[in-house]
């Protein structure tokens, strides 16, 4: 049994593990050998419902402050229009933002590690679109869990920061989604609960949308830049001969 597949199954099971009920029959010696084991294997399922607990806990903290991360930004954001009049200008958007909401991680955590990946969405260039500035699109990919994921509808991004609402649909046109691109790193994103249900059995308590906060995440964007210079590296270095 794997860890992660326990907490469910104690959820009522009796914390205390030195309870053992006196015997003194022909098969004592048995019997307690028998206790003895079981109280080994319930001491080691607590102690791995602690830990998963404590990742539970580690990970709702994540979340919480990577939602008033943003949260700050768009305070940032309402500040510098009201005083300075205007908004800066925004950089390149092709990369991957991690998205975050509590509403959402109360609902969906899973504890198996393969279970709960980064939520994101993802900005790449248009190819159609590219060497032309003016005219530049981005495509786009959403992604919750293995179950909701799609493609957004190529569009022109907005060349400055704001909190206007800007609007995109899925590829299929069947649901929007509203980003705010608070600066080059952060983003508020909304879409309804529709979506990140998707074909489940929606409970009456979901909150008709549900907001992701999102914070850049270059690192597989680098990656690729880097993999890109090790290749060419490769190409240019004399090979060893055999």
């Amino acid at each position: 049994m794997l860890p992660w597949s326990f907490g469910r199954d104690l959820s009522g099971f009796d914390e205390t593990v030195d309870d053992i009920e006196t015997y003194d029959g022909p098969n004592a010696a048995h019997y307690y050998e028998l206790c003895a084991t079981c109280k080994e294997c319930k001491r080691e399922l607590l102690i791995r419902r602690e830990h998963l607990q404590k990742r539970k806990d580690d990970a709702r903290m994540t979340e919480q402050a990577k939602e008033k991360e943003v949260e700050q930004k768009t305070y940032e954001a309402l500040e510098n229009f009201i005083l300075k009049g205007g908004t800066p200008n925004l950089g390149r958007l092709d990369s991957q933002f991690d998205i975050f909401c509590v509403d959402y991680f109360y609902r969906f955590y899973d504890p198996n590690p393969h279970g709960y990946m980064t939520r994101h969405i993802k900005f790449q260039d248009f190819d159609c679109q590219k060497g032309n500035e003016d005219e530049a699109h981005l495509e786009g990919r959403f992604w919750l869990n293995a179950n909701v994921t799609c493609d957004l509808i190529p569009f022109k991004p907005p060349r400055q920061t704001s909190l206007k609402h800007f609007k995109t649909k899925t590829i299929d046109a069947k649901h929007t989604l509203v980003v705010q691109f608070l600066d080059d790193n952060h983003l508020t994103l909304r879409t309804s609960r529709d979506l990140v249900w998707m074909d489940k059995p929606q409970e009456e308590t979901i909150p008709e949308t549900f907001v992701f906060e999102g914070v850049r995440n270059d690192f597989g964007k680098h990656l690729q830049t880097w993999s890109k210079l090790f290749a060419q590296t490769r190409g240019i270095l004399p090979q060893a001969s055999g």
